[in-house]
């Protein structure tokens, strides 16, 4: 059975400095001989499938490399990974969040495609329909038709107001909440890989949505699953973070929030209690709306589809 910690299956080394290691998870979708090693994955199984499927998501917008056309420790990275069809944005970024140790980063990127056929992130899941509906109703970060001031792709995120005390007693779990997040993370990097300038990256709005101290206790633990998840898979994709509508005891949730994350993102954090309207202004391209039927908010009017 797997516990809250086997969704990650690999450890955080070139990640976030105070996660701590999560144990290797044991039930692998298809052999785990199948998984790509120091190659290529096998056709036909699960991890080639995510192989192709990483590949054709990145491709729609970043065509894969070939480390030929490439000098230094890029070439030097394409060519560990070869015959993967690896994105130079990708590369990069894996590249750069293990500090440049070329071994690191072609290790850190495997494991990725080997998370996404465990997870079966690129196969649909057979959820049953009130399991999936509450599931949807009670967390599904939303990616912003728009972007920020500074171009960038924009996610807002409740997930500091999730309550999993009731989502578990309608049957979800925290497995289903985090593969609800990395799907979104996804969909928000295809976003990233499309802007103008892709090495920003995005936004990230977590709205605490005015919940209690307790409430927001209870989430921590889904919070750092959250974290972890971008930190170690999705890598480098992280241009700021605003954290928005914290409990009255604001300096607590910040102190605590930045307790688990590395000094990297620490740098990129803005917080405000009350309002949002002044961040959110200060933030937000004027042409960027949020969806009129959404459970995040109450938002300003400014800021809302008509």
């Amino acid at each position: 059975m797997q516990t809250m910690y086997d969704f990650f299956g690999v450890d955080f080394s070139c990640g976030m400095a105070n996660t701590r290691r999560a144990p290797q998870m044991v039930s692998i979708v298809g052999d785990e001989s199948a998984l790509p090693q120091e190659g290529s994955a096998h056709a036909g199984t699960p991890a080639a499938e995510a192989q192709a499927a990483a590949t054709a998501a990145a491709t729609t917008s970043t065509p894969p490399s070939s480390a030929a056309t490439h000098e230094g420790p890029i070439k030097e990275l394409l060519e560990q990974l070869a015959p993967l069809q690896v994105p130079t944005l990708h590369a990069e970024r894996f590249l750069l969040t293990c500090k440049g140790d070329v071994g690191a980063a072609a290790k850190a990127y495997r494991e990725m495609l080997e998370w996404r056929a465990r997870e079966g992130l690129d196969r649909p899941d057979d959820y049953p329909a009130s399991v999936q509906a509450a599931l949807d109703a009670g967390y599904s970060p939303i990616v912003l038709d728009g972007v920020d001031v500074e171009g960038r792709p924009v996610m807002v995120n409740t997930m500091g107001s999730t309550d999993l005390n009731a989502l578990a007693a309608k049957g979800v779990t925290l497995e289903m909440l985090a593969k609800q997040h990395a799907r979104a993370m996804d969909a928000l990097q295809r976003r990233i890989d499309a802007a103008a300038d892709p090495r920003k990256g995005h936004l990230l709005i977590i709205d605490i949505g005015d919940a209690s101290v307790l409430g927001f206790t209870r989430s921590l633990h889904f919070c750092k699953l959250v974290f972890g998840i971008g930190d170690k898979y999705f890598p480098e994709t992280l241009g700021k973070l605003c954290i928005v509508r914290a409990p009255t005891v604001g300096g607590w949730v910040f102190a605590t929030i930045r307790g688990f994350l590395d000094q990297d993102t620490q740098d990129k954090m803005e917080f405000t209690s009350g309002d949002p309207d002044t961040v959110l202004r200060k933030l937000l391209a004027p042409e960027t709306t949020l969806p009129a039927k959404s459970t995040i908010g109450p938002w300003p009017a400014w800021a809302a589809c008509p």
